[in-house]
């Protein structure tokens, strides 16, 4: 006989053409036939698709009136994969284990003495995956009860709930930006940053030309890798305490003090050629070298921030 859980009785409500299906002490009948159970309704007060054991102590008749109806499965228990392995063959505790959905109860197999299985498998667990090295089939499980179905348990994501208004609900509506704001927000000034001081050094090799056409192109990278350093920090200080609980650790202080510093030294460049436009178009002098100096400096910082960055999110490589 078929098992049947308590969310897969409740499709039998007797509604839409359905059949009307209870259950009473584990058993589930079929009362389609009964005409006191018209539409799945049965006195305007219980409803089909239930399991009625409890309310029949309140009925005014006995459970005889379940003889004339067909006994069509038996109701299983849901539990998750916690409660499952509470029932681990040990300490007078029945020997359960879990395949492809369903719970058995192998506590009366010799194979199992002990709530163990050839010294490999342990009882309380699910064996959907390990069933696929195994010398026999699952064929096997046909010669047990099935006393219920494993089932998933709500996963409720601690930072969703710990995460003040309005972090919260954006966690909440728009998962991506919890998990991938940061990936996404600190390429920018990487990227930009690095392609910047590319042109700055193409416009020294090509000389003075007529537009500066590179050197323009370097300021305006410079001030928009500048502009979205900081996203890139405070993504970045979200990520510290979802996946890290603000764990101080080398790299993830220099991670996030460099970041810091990118967004100054790019200020400072950016402020250098607001006072002197021509730093880089006049004729160079000391303030030209620093100026390119410490747009150097910003890209090997930019460089080595990625780097440790890559370093935590990929620790293997």
């Amino acid at each position: 006989m078929k098992g049947m859980t308590r969310s897969e009785l409740a499709e039998f409500n007797g509604q839409d053409g359905k059949p009307t299906y209870v259950a009473y002490k584990s058993k589930i009948y079929d009362l389609s036939a009964s005409k006191k159970w018209k539409s799945g309704k049965h006195m305007l007060k219980h409803d089909g698709g239930a399991d009625l054991t409890k309310s029949m102590d309140a009925a005014p008749h006995g459970d005889d009136v379940f003889a004339e109806f067909p006994i069509v499965a038996h109701l299983v228990t849901e539990m998750t994969h916690a409660e499952l392995a509470e029932h681990n063959g040990q300490d007078g505790k029945p020997t359960y284990v879990a395949y492809q959905g369903k719970i058995y109860d192998v506590s009366e197999s010799k194979k199992w003495k002990n709530g163990q299985h050839m010294m490999k498998h342990a009882a309380g667990q699910d064996l959907t995956a390990a069933m696929g090295a195994a010398p026999h089939d699952a064929a096997v499980f046909e010669n047990f009860p099935a006393v219920g179905a494993l089932v998933e348990e709500e996963v409720v994501d601690e930072h969703v709930t710990m995460a003040p208004w309005p972090l919260s609900t954006i966690y909440k509506n728009f998962p991506f930006v919890k998990r991938h704001s940061h990936p996404f927000a600190v390429h920018f000034p990487i990227g930009l940053i690095l392609a910047g001081f590319l042109f700055a050094l193409l416009h020294l090799f090509f000389g003075q030309g007529p537009h500066y056409y590179f050197e323009r192109t370097a300021l305006h990278l410079v001030v928009l890798g500048t502009l979205t350093a900081p996203f890139a920090v405070l993504t970045g200080m979200q990520s510290w305490w979802l996946y890290y609980g603000l764990g101080k650790t080398f790299k993830l202080m220099f991670k996030l003090i460099g970041g810091i510093i990118v967004t100054v030294v790019g200020a400072i460049i950016i402020l250098m050629h607001v006072a002197n436009p021509t730093v880089l178009t006049g004729e160079l002098n000391s303030i030209s070298y620093l100026y390119i100096g410490l747009y150097g400096a910003e890209v090997l910082l930019v460089a080595t921030v990625g780097y440790i960055g890559g370093q935590l999110t990929f620790p293997d490589h």
